[in-house]
Order: structure tokens, then C-alpha cells, then sequence
């Protein structure tokens, strides 16, 4: 089983349409956090859970994410972690119900035994559904949440749009 490789862009970019756009009845579950570097011991515990993963479905990924859009400032875009070097994604994916546990089970696991490693913020668009606001926060930094809440309560006081990775309006 090849740990990594050298892919092209069209390739990458098509990673993860059998997950995204897979059909009714597909399970996921994702976890995702940034990471500053890569140390030795984050590269094995890395290698050890993708080869731990129990459905053929699943997919790990680890992005580089510097470059240009580590040079735009925080506060220029609503996404404001942006010093990270790698962005690291664990997906179970699983078709049986009755796989629930363990697929779960083996993306916290395999999130935990990286939790060491992981630098501030997350890519929102990895976060799984029901991550709780503090998790959520961190895609932002602490700066444009408080603008984010402040535009959602001038737009959407009622929180009517809440079915995404929630941005609550703020109190005041």
C-alpha cells in the first residue's frame, strides 16, 4: 500500500469526489487540524493510523499550505489561520451502518494520536457536523469570529442559516 506520492493537480483535485458526491446512504467522518511542521514523530504516528484504516473509503490527506495564501492578512478574508505549513484531513468513509463505531472510533483515535502535533486552526471546509463553536472558532481566528457574529446578527439574528458549521449572531 503506497503511504504517498507525486500526483498531478487534476488528480488531487478529484480526491475526494467519491466521498463529496458519493451516492444516498454514504457515511462519513471527519476530522482536520493544521500543523506548523512535520516532525519525525508526527510522520510515524501518521504512517501507523493510514495504515490502520478499516474501510477501503476512507482517505488521509496532508497538504502543504503555505506560499501566497500565507501572505494575505488575516483580517483581509473571514479565514484568518493562516500560518499553518500542512493542512492534515482524516476522513472515514463506510458504507454499513454497523461500521459506525469503528470508523469513528479510528478517526478520533488517529486525531488524537496526532493532537501533539497540531499547530492553531482548522480549514473549515474539513470540520465534520456538529463540531462545537470553539473547534469552528478556530478556522477564523478569534478577530473575524467576532466580526463574523456581529455581521450575522445584523443579517441573520434569527440564525436561520445554522445548518453549516454554525457561526451563532452575536449577544450585543
Amino acid at each position: 500500500m503506497a503511504i504517498s506520492r507525486v500526483t498531478d493537480y487534476a488528480a488531487v483535485q478529484s480526491m475526494n469526489d467519491g466521498i463529496a458526491n458519493a451516492d444516498f446512504g454514504f457515511r462519513d467522518y471527519n476530522k482536520t487540524s493544521y500543523l506548523a511542521e512535520l516532525p519525525d514523530p508526527a510522520i510515524d504516528a501518521y504512517a501507523e493510523w493510514a495504515q490502520r484504516m478499516p474501510s477501503k473509503y476512507g482517505l488521509v490527506e496532508l497538504m502543504t499550505i503555505d506560499g501566497p495564501a500565507s501572505g494575505v492578512d488575516p483580517g483581509a478574508t473571514p479565514l484568518g489561520a493562516r500560518s499553518a505549513r500542512f493542512n492534515h484531513v482524516i476522513t472515514a468513509g463506510w458504507r454499513d451502518p454497523a461500521e459506525d463505531d469503528v470508523n469513528i472510533a479510528w478517526a478520533d483515535a488517529f486525531h488524537a494520536a496526532m493532537s501533539p502535533y497540531y499547530g492553531a486552526g482548522v480549514y473549515v471546509n474539513y470540520l465534520d457536523r456538529g463540531e462545537p463553536a470553539e473547534v469552528i472558532q478556530t478556522a477564523y481566528g478569534r478577530a473575524n469570529w467576532a466580526r463574523l457574529r456581529q455581521l450575522k446578527r445584523r443579517y441573520d439574528p434569527g440564525n436561520l442559516f445554522r445548518r453549516n458549521h454554525n457561526i451563532p449572531p452575536s449577544e450585543s
